[in-house]
C-alpha cells in the first residue's frame, strides 16, 4: 500500500501541512518537528515523488543539456564539469543527444519545453543562439562557445592557431597540413580555419588547398585524409582534434612513418586522448573548466532574473608533447 502525507501526519502527530512544509521549506518547522518527520519517513520508506516537489516548488532543480554527440573526449569533460558544477548549486543535468541530425537537434530542445527543466544549455552546432531561443520559447536557454555576444564563453581560437602555427614553423615547417572539423563550422566556419588563413595572409605564408581536408572529427578520418596529406606533401599536419590526431599517428605507425622525424602532429582539445597516445600527442588545450562554469552562471543567472554577467574569451595553451619535430626538409 503507497505510503501518503497523511499517513506522515498521523505517525508523526502533526498536521499534513507541517509535513509538507517539512518537505518543502516554504515555512519554518522547528527542528525537533523536522527530526520527527525524518524517522517516520524513514520507518515507513517514503520518499516524495519529484513530480509533487516540482507541482510545489514550480522548479525541477534540472537542466537540459542538448549536444550532436558524446563520443569525443572533449565533449565528455565538458559535459562532466557541467553536471559538477551543476550539482554545487542544487541542480542535476538531463542529456539530449542528437546525434548530428538537425531535425532531431530541434526535437530535443521543444521537449525541454515541456516543463522537464528548468533551464537549458545548447550545444548543438547546427543551432544557433537566435534559433535555441524560438524553440525554447520563454525557457530560459543559453548557448555555449559561439561567436555570438549573447554566447557566455567562447575559446580563444585564434591565439591557439597562431601559438600552434607560430611553433611549427620555429621548426622550420613550411607544408602544414590542416584538417577542418566539419561539425565546428557550421553556421560562420570552422574557427581554427579561419584562424589559419588569417595567419597565412598576416604571416605571407602560402596557402595551400591541397594541404587542406574536411573531416567529421573521428579516429577514421584521421587515418584517411592524414595519408592524402602527408602524400601532398604536408611535414605537420593541424589534425582539428585529437581523436583525428590519434588516427593518424595509427596511420603513421602502420606505414612505417616515423613521428616526429618524418611527420609532425598536433591535436586540439588536449583531451586524455593525447597523452595516452603513442607517441604522446602535442596538442591545443581547450579551458573546459572555465567554459562549463561561466556558461553554466550565465543560465543560473537567466533562471534568477538577474543581469547576464557578460562574455568572456577563454585562452588556450598549446601542450608540447613528443609527436613534433624539427621539419625533415632542413
Amino acid at each position: 500500500m503507497k505510503v501518503t502525507i497523511n499517513d506522515i501526519a498521523e505517525r508523526a502527530k502533526v498536521s499534513k501541512s507541517t509535513v509538507s512544509y517539512a518537505l518543502s521549506g516554504s515555512r519554518p518547522v522547528s527542528e525537533s518537528v523536522k527530526e520527527r518527520i525524518k524517522a517516520v519517513m524513514k520507518e515507513l520508506n517514503y520518499a516524495p515523488s519529484q513530480a509533487a516537489r516540482t507541482m510545489r516548488s514550480g522548479k525541477t532543480m534540472s537542466i537540459g543539456v542538448a549536444i550532436d554527440q558524446c563520443s569525443n573526449p572533449s565533449s565528455g569533460l565538458f559535459l562532466e564539469e557541467i553536471s559538477r558544477q551543476a550539482r554545487l548549486h542544487g541542480y542535476h543535468i538531463l542529456l539530449g543527444i542528437s546525434g548530428g541530425i538537425p531535425e532531431e537537434s530541434r526535437r530535443i530542445l521543444e521537449h525541454f519545453t515541456t516543463g522537464v527543466v528548468d533551464g537549458v544549455i545548447n550545444c548543438l552546432p547546427e543551432i544557433s543562439v537566435q534559433e535555441a531561443k524560438k524553440l525554447t520559447k520563454t525557457l530560459p536557454v543559453i548557448t555555449s562557445s559561439r561567436h555570438d555576444p549573447e554566447s557566455p564563453a567562447e575559446p580563444d581560437y585564434e591565439k591557439g592557431i597562431i601559438e600552434t602555427l607560430d611553433y611549427l614553423t620555429s621548426l622550420g615547417h613550411k607544408k602544414i597540413g590542416f584538417i577542418s572539423i566539419k561539425q565546428r563550422g557550421v553556421q560562420f566556419g570552422d574557427p581554427c580555419l579561419l584562424g589559419f588563413k588569417k595567419y597565412c595572409s598576416k604571416r605571407h605564408m602560402e596557402y595551400d588547398e591541397s594541404l587542406i581536408e574536411y573531416g567529421n572529427g573521428s579516429f577514421d578520418s584521421g587515418i584517411e585524409l592524414g595519408e592524402k596529406l602527408y602524400k601532398n606533401g604536408a611535414t605537420a599536419i593541424f589534425s582539428g582534434n585529437d581523436r583525428t590526431g590519434a588516427g593518424i599517428l595509427a596511420w603513421a605507425h602502420e606505414e612505417g612513418i616515423s613521428i616526429p622525424e618524418q611527420l609532425s602532429v598536433i591535436g586540439w582539445d588536449d583531451s586524455p586522448l593525447a597523452s595516452a597516445c603513442s607517441p604522446p600527442l602535442t596538442s591545443v588545450k581547450m579551458p573546459y573548466i572555465e567554459i562549463a562554469g561561466h556558461t553554466l552562471e550565465a543560465l543560473l543567472c537567466k533562471l534568477k532574473g538577474h543581469k547576464f554577467p557578460g562574455k568572456i574569451l577563454v585562452e588556450t595553451k598549446l601542450v608540447i608533447r613528443r609527436s613534433t619535430g624539427i621539419a625533415k626538409n632542413i
